[in-house]
């Protein structure tokens, strides 16, 4: 077997492995991954399940306000003295997870500044940054749309999990906002819920998350709630979520946050709904597995006793088992467990002050060295004149803490808030600065009410694209001519220039895969437009001989 017939044959062994590979996301395809109401149970996740999640997957999480509401319940939980396993274990800031919150440039969320946007802005963070293998999306009130706006977003996430079959794209629904089951959000969520499931996609039901209490019995949905958990029953409104929260036990049955728009428990079960997917898309099962719970009074069977507060020490048994022997062997804990701090840190508030420069708005506030200090957000609100993230929505943050000035102008877009998404010149505004500390703890600085500045609102038109010499490949070694692009898609497959698209083409391309990279324009060579040379680009080679 000579030279070539051994690249060949080593060739169809990498193709037919590689193809079995590449054709595989990263969650299991013969079945779909629902995440909704019923994924809100924490305590049926395993913990080898969570810890495989964390060393594993490496997320990309775009969103505006409403979508925070995952984030800061997951922060939330970090301290949470009833999650199971310890709240240690589901920290995610420290450098045990790889979560990226809002890394994308050019869009906001799926509908911000458009509906396809957060498509191209995502192609460039992946081409970037390749080890990301979990990317997220959500909306912010602008699924409330028309099916042909829903069938592109469709669309869009289907030609990205085919251009980058690694990655597992999480398809999202939108929040409610009380039209109720025949309004038109819910028929636009029910087309994605369709879509996702008919087509084995993984899916975070925002939506449906939010229409059920812990109990699950009752659909508030179909009761016109809204985002904040408002709902009417019999002509009287209510809120389901601030009703259980009132008959059950804050620190046991649930834990306080203040997610954006809502109430705290429903950041609670975004929280616990992300830990479930991103263990399912892991690779468990979603078999529950129950971790035992601590008990409260003392077993019949084991003569233990167990400290009700953290500050008493129990010194003695005062029931003992008929059954077990009279020597009773107790384990009592020397020192009392503390599981809260004693005190609550106490977190400086940026002391900000702005100013007209032209026409723009400087704002500016101190240096805040404190260690648990995550990002500085600049706030900004119409009517509200003491506004804080994350009610109030966010210009843009700063996690480098010596940076202590931002410049903002009408070309910005603003993430959430009470006004259109663009600062108007003429119009009153007030400027102020949250600073975010761990865990996810928002303080809110003074703020200052200015005039934005500037005449009639600009109209923002595209810079034009230069013309430039479109690109041209090089000879390959071991070839005498130029490579030819035999269809015309810009795509050159005839690496050996015979006029035809042959196996020797892809003998070739897969021999010279490092030098194509180093020495070809990559653009003319990347068949799945993922920004690098790879076996994928083989296999979509192979597939056109």
């Amino acid at each position: 077997m000579n030279r070539l017939q051994k690249t060949r044959f080593f060739l169809i062994l990498v193709l037919a492995l590689t193809v079995c590979i590449l054709t595989a996301p990263v969650a299991a395809a013969d079945e779909p991954i629902i995440i909704d109401h019923t994924s809100t149970h924490l305590n049926d996740v395993p913990l080898n399940a969570i810890l495989n999640a964390k060393s594993t997957l490496h997320v990309a999480y775009g969103h505006t306000s409403h979508g925070s509401q995952i984030v800061t319940g997951m922060d939330g939980l970090t301290t949470f003295a009833g999650a199971p396993y310890g709240s240690a274990t589901y920290r995610f800031r420290d450098g045990s997870f790889d979560f990226r919150d809002t890394p994308f440039s050019g869009a906001s969320d799926l509908g911000n500044p458009d509906y396809t946007s957060w498509a191209t802005a995502t192609r460039n963070y992946l081409n970037a940054h390749p080890e990301v293998n979990v990317v997220m999306w959500s909306w912010c009130g602008q699924a409330d749309t028309s099916a042909a706006n829903i069938n592109t977003y469709l669309n869009l996430m289907n030609q990205l999990e085919s251009d980058y079959p690694g990655v597992t794209f999480v398809y999202m629904t939108g929040h409610l906002v009380g039209t109720g089951e025949s309004g038109n959000l819910n028929q636009r969520n029910e087309q994605i819920r369709a879509y996702a499931r008919a087509n084995n996609k993984v899916l975070y039901d925002f939506a449906d998350i939010e229409s059920y209490d812990p109990d699950g019995l009752v659909n508030y949905m179909k009761l016109n709630a809204n985002d904040n958990c408002d709902y009417t029953r019999n002509s009287s409104s209510h809120n389901w979520a601030t009703e259980w929260q009132a008959s059950h036990t804050q620190g046991v049955d649930w834990y306080q946050c203040s997610p954006a728009h809502t109430q705290a428990l429903n950041g609670n079960l975004k929280a616990y709904a992300a830990w479930h997917m991103f263990a399912r898309i892991a690779g468990w099962d979603g078999t529950p597995v129950n971790p035992t719970p601590t008990p409260t009074s003392t077993p019949t069977t084991v003569p233990t006793t167990i400290p009700t507060t953290t500050t008493t020490i129990p010194t003695t048994v005062t029931t003992v088992p008929t059954t077990v022997p009279t020597t009773i062997v107790t384990t009592v804990p020397t020192t009392p467990v503390t599981t809260v701090p004693t005190t609550t840190p106490v977190h400086t508030a940026p002391v900000v002050t702005a100013e007209v420069s032209g026409n723009k708005v400087v704002v500016h506030w101190q240096q805040i060295n404190d260690p648990d200090l995550i990002y500085n957000k600049i706030v900004v609100s119409h009517a509200n004149p003491n506004p804080a993230y994350p009610a109030d929505g966010y210009m843009v943050y700063f996690s480098d803490p010596t940076v202590t000035s931002a410049t903002l102008d009408a070309s910005q877009h603003y993430n959430g808030g009470d006004f259109g998404g663009y600062l108007v010149p003429g119009e009153d505004y007030y400027f102020s600065v949250t600073a975010v500390y761990e865990p996810y703890t928002p303080v809110a600085g003074n703020a200052v009410h200015l005039t934005f500045p500037g005449g009639a609102t600009p109209t923002l038109t595209p810079t034009p694209t230069p013309t430039q010499t479109p690109e041209q490949p090089v000879a390959l070694p071991g070839q005498g001519a130029l490579p030819t692009d035999t269809d015309a898609d810009g795509i050159f497959e005839d690496l050996n220039a015979n006029g035809r698209i042959d196996f020797d083409d892809v003998v070739t391309f897969f021999e010279n895969m490092d030098w194509i990279t180093a020495n070809e324009p990559l653009s003319l060579f990347d068949f799945n437009g993922n920004g690098r040379i790879d076996f994928a680009d083989v296999v979509l080679l192979y597939d056109e001989v």
